[in-house]
């Protein structure tokens, strides 16, 4: 990260194995299901996912002003350990000038359950890195009650 991007960072502790937790991050539809939070609405346009190392997704959503679509392409897929992905907005005038922005998803042993870490960088703009904050907070809480 640069002295003029921002990033976020939440962890938490997932009651279940990060082999049960990767299959939510491998599997399409649940993969677009949890970026979905309950403030962006599902379409009923189908999610594309091609689930390799330069492969590319794209999840359509909707937003308050109309379809949206969250896409990108991974850069990095170590099974049950780590996930790392462009994030893109298409739709949103008020996120599509971000920065070139990338997730990384990490999950660690920890017994029975996970320590999950969920790092966004290289936002442009502090106040959109503080928006995401709050969404990627509502995907990790629903990802926290799957697994409740």
């Amino acid at each position: 990260m640069t002295p003029d991007t921002a990033s976020l960072k939440i962890e938490r502790t997932l009651n279940a194995t990060p082999e049960k937790v990767w299959r939510i991050f491998s599997n399409p539809l649940k993969f677009s299901e949890w970026l979905c939070t309950p403030c962006l609405g599902k379409t009923d346009k189908p999610a594309s996912f091609n689930f390799r190392v330069g492969g590319l997704y794209e999840v359509p959503m909707l937003w308050q002003t109309g379809d949206v679509i969250q896409r990108g392409k991974f850069l990095e897929i170590v099974e049950n350990q780590k996930l790392v992905f462009e994030f893109y907005w298409e739709g949103t005038p008020e996120y599509d000038h971000i920065g070139d922005t990338v997730v990384t998803l990490e999950l660690e042993p920890d017994g029975d359950q996970t320590k999950f870490t969920l790092t966004h960088e290289g936002f442009t703009v502090k106040k959109a890195a503080e928006e995401h904050t709050m969404g990627w907070g509502e995907c990790v809480d629903a990802l926290e009650k799957t697994f409740a």
